[in-house]
């Protein structure tokens, strides 16, 4: 055994001196490990009263696909600044050493406003130990991360805190009280974010409108308008244009852009080139031939749910 599997496997059984065992073979179900680290930034600001921060160790194996959860920890600032230190003990039977594995962490105020997140994950499990005095650097929420080797340069990127830009898959579902869902890559749902404009692919119809961002995370989309096709098959374009007509912000965490929306109801979109060149096809149905309609969102009044 070599290579990545054996770092993994060297892990596993440095820890397992460390977090108890259950005899010889696998871990017991009580065995437990630790990773210790901390949280900082690079701008110069103080955080404000009454926040906390959030660190989540995360399976990362599948790429394109929602990062797992493995263990998390909430830390209250209670007037401290960064750096933050944090500890996440988690189950070792919950590590896989053919998986990778990542941290990432984001800081809220008190009011649950997303101030700083993760750019990235910081991969664990990758030196054959224990891993101690991690450093996860978050950057404020909304800020475009750089752009990609070979991508053109955005001079306004630093000018102001845009959602960020380029073509994103909805990877995911999370309705208000229910767990996530994942959504298959065919039928595609996209979304496209550029100086208040929003467009992008409902299943077999297009949809285009506007949006306002009163504040960095903040995210209010505009009625809309999209085609009328009639889809072939089970198809959540209603579910998914309501839902973007109720968004309230959004949150760049590793390699997801998340959508809130409605009453805890979360979109969940990773980026996707493909569906870019899709909407970019000259046979694609225009709005204006198509017969675009306004999309209704979810809203609420004194007698519960409605359509506006």
């Amino acid at each position: 055994m070599n290579g990545r599997p054996r770092a993994v496997a060297v892990a596993l059984a440095t820890l397992l001196a460390i977090g108890g065992c259950g005899g010889r073979g696998a871990p017991s179900a009580s065995a437990e490990a630790h990773l210790t680290g901390t949280v900082v930034y690079r701008e110069r600001m103080a955080l404000p009263p009454g926040g906390r921060v959030e660190v989540r160790l995360e399976d990362v194996t599948q790429v394109g696909a929602p990062a797992e959860e493995i263990a998390s920890q909430t830390i209250a600032t209670d007037g401290k600044q960064v750096p933050i230190a944090f500890e996440i003990h988690y189950p070792l039977k919950s590590i896989e050493p053919t998986h990778r594995y990542g941290v990432r962490a984001s800081i809220v105020s008190a009011d649950g406003e997303l101030l700083f997140t993760s750019a990235e994950h910081k991969a664990v499990f990758t030196d054959g130990g224990t891993q101690r005095d991690i450093e996860i650097e978050v950057q404020r929420a909304g800020v475009t991360p750089p752009a990609e080797p070979g991508a053109p340069a955005d001079d306004a990127r630093d000018s102001g805190t845009p959602p960020p830009r380029g073509t994103w898959r909805l990877a995911a579902i999370r309705r208000p009280g229910a767990a996530e869902q994942a959504v298959a890559a065919d039928p595609r749902y996209t979304i496209a974010l550029a100086d208040g404009k929003v467009s992008g692919l409902a299943d077999c119809n297009r949809y285009t409108g506007g949006y306002e961002q009163s504040a960095p995370g903040k995210l209010k989309v505009l009625p809309m308008a999209a085609t009328l096709m009639a889809c072939p098959g089970e198809s959540l374009a209603p579910e998914f244009l309501r839902a973007l007509g109720s968004a309230t912000g959004y949150e760049l965490r590793a390699d997801r852009l998340l959508l809130s929306y409605g009453d805890g109801g979360v979109l969940a979109f990773v980026r996707d080139e493909p569906a870019a060149r899709l909407e970019r096809r000259t046979d694609a149905p225009t709005l204006a031939s198509a017969g675009a309609q306004p999309v209704l969102s979810l809203t609420c009044s004194a007698s519960g749910a409605r359509y506006q």
